[in-house]
């Protein structure tokens, strides 16, 4: 930024897409010893930042940085986050204050891929309309939400409550890149993201208008109870596309089905990475509750894509056989 200061003397009234990136992770002291750079600008230069007009701009993107004043961009629609390998706390008054001051945003990617503790509350604010977690996006319809390893149990919990989750028509994708190393780790982001909110009632459904749901759970095994609290927290999802891993135990149960989940669900795509097994995941009836008994009457179309290293047939033809004409199977050549 020292270096723009003698550049930029006016109001960037044409200025549509910017990017503020970071790349530099470590640097070395006087002394040779290495230490990881803030992601947070210093006063001098986030108040420059925040100095700049910029009333046409609609696209903006934060990597590993986050200035600590709001910005003068307030018809910004799309917000990208990035905040990877930093090993410091985030302070949520500080993110809210940024959020706040970009009220149109429709669509928000924020990526946690980095050693956080957690979000902590910044002693210094004393405005009391910042003190509880509360929705401060009024016009987002799309989250995407990369999660990473590892994000401790205070992350999460204060950042989803910033969405009002019952507004989002697109989840592409609520979860994916590298987890936490364990299955309960998984389960505390599962349930920080889709578990109804405090305040509501345990038939409350956080994602009522989701219509396009995306999921890749890379290494994770999962359980019925956690693909149960997030395949049941979407009942209106129409487009859905999944990763199947080696050891995922993704599978639509019947009684979910029978209570509601997936009734106008019209597209399943589901992937199927390379990995060497004796077992196809698709020779199971993970999926047949979908196309049982007429609950899902609007589904149209199920693609599969295959990768090298399975033994397809009896999958193949098992699914032929309950979908017809309405199987899209497509073998993808090394």
């Amino acid at each position: 930024f020292e270096h723009l200061k003698s550049v930029i003397q006016g109001p960037f009234h044409s200025l549509e897409r910017l990017e503020i990136c970071n790349e530099q992770a470590k640097a070395m002291d006087d002394e040779g010893v290495e230490y990881f750079f803030s992601v947070y600008l210093d006063e001098e230069h986030s108040n420059f930042l925040a100095s700049w007009q910029m009333p046409k701009l609609t696209h903006l993107k934060l990597r590993n940085v986050l200035p600590n004043s709001p910005l003068r961009c307030e018809n910004v629609t799309s917000l990208c986050i990035e905040l990877l390998y930093n090993e410091e706390d985030l302070y949520m008054e500080g993110l809210k204050r940024l959020l706040r001051s970009m009220p149109k945003i429709k669509s928000l990617s924020i990526t946690l891929d980095a050693k956080f503790i957690s979000f902590e509350d910044d002693d210094s604010d004393s405005d009391e309309d910042l003190v509880d977690d509360t929705p401060v996006l009024p016009s987002l319809t799309s989250l995407e939400l990369k999660v990473g390893s590892p994000v401790f149990d205070e992350t999460l919990p204060r950042f989803m409550p910033l969405i009002n989750t019952r507004k989002l028509a697109h989840l592409p994708p609520a979860l994916q890149n590298e987890y936490p190393s364990n299955e309960k780790e998984f389960a505390k982001c599962v349930s920080a993201i889709f578990d109804p909110p405090t305040s509501g009632t345990p038939l409350d459904r956080p994602f009522e208008l989701i219509e396009d749901f995306a999921l890749d759970t890379n290494r994770f095994e999962g359980s019925a109870k956690t693909f149960e609290r997030i395949f049941t927290s979407m009942p209106n999802v129409r487009h859905m596309s999944l990763a199947i891993y080696q050891l995922s135990k993704i599978y639509i149960l019947g009684h979910w089905v029978r209570a509601g989940a997936f009734k106008h669900l019209r597209t399943l795509r589901i992937e199927i990475p390379q990995f060497p097994s004796y077992e196809f995941p698709l020779d199971e009836e993970r999926f047949d509750a979908l196309f049982s008994n007429g609950h899902c009457n609007e589904f149209e179309r199920m693609d599969i894509r295959v990768e090298p290293l399975h033994c397809v047939k009896k999958g193949k033809a098992r699914l032929e056989s309950l979908l017809g004409d309405k199987l899209h199977w497509h073998e993808i050549s090394e």
